[in-house]
């Protein structure tokens, strides 16, 4: 396992078929071996050959070394070693993070995360997802995630923090959940007027206003499906008074005649925002003196 102990060396005995007789033999490695180092790499029998591992700059992996050990006559007798490296067990908490935040208002605060492991192998932490997403080391083996929501419309948005130490990854998932600011308008009265009445109802105002008023307004546009009246500006940004004017109400008969005004923010939460509008006409009424 990478930043434990490395395995003791392991002893390969070496004779020959007719111990009376010492016969020479030398060792050749194949390719691959650059982590097994056998010595010696000749002699004669009765030998031990000591084979030791050289684990430095090794990542995760398994690892074949095939080497042959060849006398004066005969075939070569084949050999293979195997070396598997482990990854350091390691730990992180939390497996998740979550940051909300509404458009105009302060960022979220940081958020930590801690990395535990098992060896002397430092961990390297890096962010994914979008330039939103950062992280900073904290103190010991903690790291601080931040986000940085400004100019992101409103909307889900997902990232990582990827720990990698020795070969070894975990990775942190992060959602970033970005809320529009709401629009809000105060309430208009129902307008009246009477049957073949020359002069329409006074006009009437109403505040279009949203939650991020103190530290930046949201851009909007007005519209009315009223045909007895219109809406002026069209267009503005909160904080702001709309003027609901009565303009064609003398053809109208007796009734009630409904309909809405219509405040179409994209950047708010509750886009669009419905105003009810009524206008009541009522029958003319005599009058003798």
């Amino acid at each position: 396992q990478i930043g434990g102990s490395v395995p003791s060396a392991l002893p390969i005995s070496v004779t020959s078929s007719n111990s009376s007789s010492a016969l020479g033999f030398t060792v050749t490695e194949g390719s691959g071996c650059s982590w097994l180092a056998l010595n010696p790499t000749a002699g004669t029998t009765p030998a031990t050959i000591s084979a030791s591992l050289n684990t430095t700059g090794l990542t995760p992996n398994s690892y074949t070394c095939n080497f042959s050990i060849a006398g004066p006559s005969g075939s070569p007798v084949q050999v293979s070693a195997t070396l598997t490296v482990t990854a350091p067990a390691f730990s992180v908490s939390p497996p998740t993070l979550s940051f909300s935040y509404q458009v105009g208002f302060n960022a979220p605060s940081p958020q930590t995360i801690s990395v535990t492991t098992s060896g002397a192998s430092q961990p390297t932490v890096t962010a994914s997802g979008g330039t939103w997403l950062s992280v900073s080391p904290g103190s010991g083996n903690t790291f601080n995630v931040s986000v940085s929501p400004t100019n992101l419309a409103p909307g889900t948005y997902n990232g990582a923090i990827n720990i990698a130490v020795a070969g070894g990854t975990q990775t942190v998932f992060v959602t970033l959940s970005v809320y529009g600011p709401t629009i809000a308008a105060t309430p208009v009265s129902p307008f009246s007027s009477t049957v073949g009445s020359a002069t329409p109802p006074a006009a009437q105002t109403l505040t279009i206003s949203s939650s991020s008023d103190q530290t930046a307004s949201v851009s909007f546009t007005a519209s009315t499906t009223c045909a007895w009246a219109t809406v002026s500006p069209s267009s503005s940004t909160t904080p702001q008074v709309l003027t609901v004017s009565p303009t064609n109400t003398s053809g109208l008969a007796q009734g009630t005649y409904n309909c809405s005004l219509s405040v179409t923010a994209p950047q708010a939460s509750n886009n669009p925002l419905i105003v009810l509008l009524a206008l009541t006409v009522s029958a003319s009424t005599l009058t003798a003196s």
